[in-house]
């Protein structure tokens, strides 16, 4: 990537520098689309700030979240880095009190947020591995079973099992519900009644 570095005082260079990663669960990469002049800038190209030579400078921006940790997803984190650009904007311009003000109004706001986030459906997914008859009839059934219940069921595998005339079928299901919300054991249990299941596994990136 290009980067904007302090060289010594009234003079920067555009730089290519590594493409950054999220190194912690709740980072987020964010590629930039446009940037302003914050007040903190002019003080170092000014050398009012003692800064090393090669330091990027330019922290009041917008953008598109390019990458993003494990822990990160929701509404939380568009607007988590919209109201740092705005409470960015509030201080280096020196309206202190305005920034202050933004500063709380946000901290209300992202705990609001926060607990809307975890009412939104996300998709979970799982496999589950069943022992059925040496046919392939469960490769059309479950999936008629699953969509009944709002479910998606996709096949993946089939391999013999110990016992005779029978064959383990492997399948992705995927369901929509709130992300602290539990699979759907309802149907769970009824397919435990109609089939013998040997395996259910959450496979959902966050775990749950």
């Amino acid at each position: 990537m290009l980067a904007v570095t302090f060289q010594e005082p009234g003079r920067v260079a555009l730089e290519e520098r590594p493409d950054p990663e999220p190194l912690a669960p709740d980072d987020a990469v964010v590629k930039i689309d446009a940037s302003g002049i914050c007040g903190s800038d002019l003080h170092i190209y000014h050398g009012r700030v003692q800064i090393e030579p090669g330091f990027i400078i330019g922290h009041e921006y917008v953008g598109t979240v390019a990458a993003k940790g494990d822990a990160v997803a929701g509404v939380t984190t568009a607007a988590t880095l919209w109201l740092v650009t705005v409470i960015g904007l509030c201080l280096g311009g020196g309206q202190l009190i305005l920034g202050s003000i933004a500063t709380a109004l946000g901290v209300v706001t992202l705990w609001f947020l926060k607990w809307v986030d975890v009412l939104i459906p996300r998709e979970h997914r799982a496999r589950i591995v069943i022992v059925a008859e040496d046919n392939w009839r469960l490769v059309t059934e479950l999936p008629r079973l699953a969509a009944k219940r709002r479910c998606y069921a996709r096949f993946q595998q089939r391999t013999p099992s110990l016992e005779p005339g029978k064959c383990e079928f492997a399948f992705e299901l995927r369901w929509k519900l709130p992300e602290r919300s539990a699979p759907p054991i309802e149907w769970l249990q009824e397919m435990n009644e109609q089939y013998v299941v040997t395996s259910f596994e959450l496979t959902t990136e966050n775990g749950r």
